[in-house]
Order: C-alpha cells, then sequence, then structure tokens
C-alpha cells in the first residue's frame, strides 16, 4: 500500500496519542486552542487537538502539533482521543449547542474528566454545567473586562 506523506505524519500522531494518560484534548483548532496547545506544548503538558477538518489538522502536525481529524461530539473519537485517560477537555467551539453535546460525551466517557467549554450566551451557562461543564469561559465578556480595565487605569 502506498503511504504519503501526510498519512504517514497523521498515523505517527495516532500512535503517540494511542500513549497518552493524563493529557489535555482540546477541540476545534481555532485562534484560542492553538495558543493554548502552543503554551502547553513549552510547559511539558501532553495535548491532542480535535477537529472535523481535516486541512486544520494537517496543517497543526505541519506546525508541529499533536492532533487528529474527529468530530468531538462522537464518542468513538473521543475514544481515540484517549478521553479515558484525559484529565481535562477543553471544548472551545462558537456554538454553546455543542460545547454542551462534547461535554455530555466526555462525561458519559470519563467521569473524571474535567470539562471546561466556551460560552457565548450567558443564558446557557446552567445547561452547560447541567451537561457536566466544570468551568464555563465567556471570551467576549473576558475583552469587555480587560478593555474596561484599560481605559478606568488611564483615568
Amino acid at each position: 500500500q502506498f503511504l504519503s506523506k501526510r498519512s504517514i505524519s497523521e498515523w505517527i500522531a495516532k500512535q503517540k496519542i494511542r500513549r497518552m494518560k493524563e493529557h489535555v484534548i482540546i477541540t476545534p483548532i481555532n485562534g484560542i486552542s492553538l495558543d493554548l496547545a502552543k503554551k502547553l506544548k513549552s510547559n511539558g503538558i501532553s495535548y491532542v487537538l480535535l477537529d472535523i477538518d481535516r486541512h486544520k489538522v494537517r496543517a497543526a502536525i505541519r506546525s508541529g502539533l499533536l492532533a487528529m481529524a474527529g468530530d468531538a461530539t462522537n464518542a468513538a473519537v473521543l475514544h481515540d482521543a484517549e478521553i479515558e485517560n484525559a484529565f481535562v477537555l477543553f471544548s472551545l467551539y462558537e456554538e454553546d449547542i455543542t460545547n454542551t453535546f462534547i461535554a455530555i460525551a466526555a462525561k458519559s466517557i470519563n467521569e473524571r474528566c474535567s470539562v471546561i467549554s466556551r460560552i457565548k450566551c450567558i443564558e446557557d451557562i446552567p445547561k452547560i454545567e447541567r451537561a457536566g461543564a466544570r468551568r464555563v469561559i465567556l471570551p467576549e465578556a473576558a475583552i469587555g473586562e480587560e478593555m474596561a480595565n484599560f481605559i478606568i487605569s488611564k483615568y
């Protein structure tokens, strides 16, 4: 069977993921998750990026990050990402419902895994917490607070 450079690098990534213990799963691949993965990598913390878009996965692998393709709402994909051995899952989708489904799927497999979810609508916080998210992040609120603190510090 002919193996391309691309499929070999994906196969190597999968082998590394299979050996992971006490790692962090980060989904999807976006600006926030790439920054997070780089910071974890520089501090020697095991992680895997997970995204349904194979082009993003290949780009992450080419840049030296550990990544795999798949839909994080799918339990089989979470198994492939070794969710059973993960200690944290960051669900950073823009859609609250997607983050909620991921929290449910992750907690149904590994109750000990801490799920940290991005959320856009404050009204959805109780729902995602009931789904199993231990921590909720509102990036827009954090940015607003940082901007306000900047202005306040100038007066």
